[in-house]
């Protein structure tokens, strides 16, 4: 797996459980609506089933954090480190790293190459 894909996987496992979040808070709305009628037991039960899956998904995801802050804690570069935090570890898009770090889209592009490179050859030297 190459690096990008690698710190990729944290903004994917991120946007799950965000999502996730978001279809509990509308079956909790669901569930509001039919108290009334006291219908609310399935809807009770698939609420229980998708926040186990976002605690399993948050564990997963803290695992990740843990192996990719070692990974960072490795990079010398401090402008490789803050893209790679701001990018993968706040998820932010490339254009608020750009923003966030006062810096063209020239010299982000190649911080972004390095730091990917960085990565690549640390997640080899790990296997």
């Amino acid at each position: 797996m190459n690096a990008e894909k690698y710190l990729n996987q944290l903004n994917k496992i991120n946007e799950l459980i965000q999502i996730e979040k978001e279809e509990i808070e509308q079956l909790k709305q669901l569930k509001q609506l039919t108290e009334l009628t006291n219908e609310n037991d399935e809807i009770t039960s698939k609420i229980n089933e998708l926040e186990i899956e976002i605690y399993t998904e948050i564990n997963q995801y803290i695992e990740l954090i843990k192996k990719v802050h070692k990974i960072l804690n490795k990079i010398e570069n401090v402008d490789e480190k803050l893209y790679l935090k701001y990018r993968y570890i706040l998820h932010y898009s490339f254009k608020e790293v750009q923003n966030s770090m006062k810096i063209s889209n020239t010299q982000m592009t190649v911080i972004r190459n390095r730091a990917l490179e960085s990565v690549g050859e640390l997640l080899k030297v790990g296997d």
